[in-house]
């Protein structure tokens, strides 16, 4: 029978643990930084998979009511009466992209009222009073408020009267 001699053994033995000991730590390292990447994105406690939090913030194009299947957006105007109560917003829209259904707004808390405004039909503007004061929203499709909005133009007293 013949024998090995165990020193050339040890030899081949720890040379190819040399060479497996580095590679495997690499194979580590990579793997350990590139799961993360691939984990699910379920949040909440029950593992839905519901809208996942970014900490990104998105902003609306302009605050806005959806009421009486319009839409109106803020305008800069404060200076109207307030005609009849309409009613209030139902719902707090603060996820783009969702569907949200009755009387909605980006801006205005649950429950705040939504009014007419004297001399303006409700189609074209309505308001509401919130602790600041009235705001005016215009319905989205017209450009400019209503004429019934804008303010009564004063003549020039530096001009002479044409009609004299």
């Amino acid at each position: 029978m013949t024998t090995i001699p165990c020193k050339p053994l040890l030899i081949l033995f720890l040379r190819r643990r040399a060479l497996i000991l580095p590679s495997a730590l690499l194979a580590v390292v990579l793997l350990l930084t590139t799961l993360p990447g691939c984990g699910s994105r379920e949040s909440g406690i029950t593992g839905a998979h519901d809208t996942v939090r970014t900490g990104i913030s998105h902003s609306w194009a302009f605050p806005f009511i959806r009421w009486d299947s319009r839409l109106y957006r803020l305008t800069e105007l404060h200076s109207v009466e307030l005609g009849t109560r309409l009613g209030t917003v139902e719902t707090y829209a603060d996820v783009e992209g969702h569907e949200y259904h009755g009387t909605y707004s980006n801006k205005y808390e649950v429950g705040t009222g939504i009014f007419s405004i004297q001399g303006t039909a409700p189609d074209q503007a309505i308001a509401v009073q919130t602790m600041d004061g009235i705001d005016v929203l215009i319905e989205s499709t017209l450009k400019d408020p209503p004429d019934s909005l804008k303010p009564a133009e004063t003549a020039d007293p530096s001009e002479p009267n044409p009609s004299r």
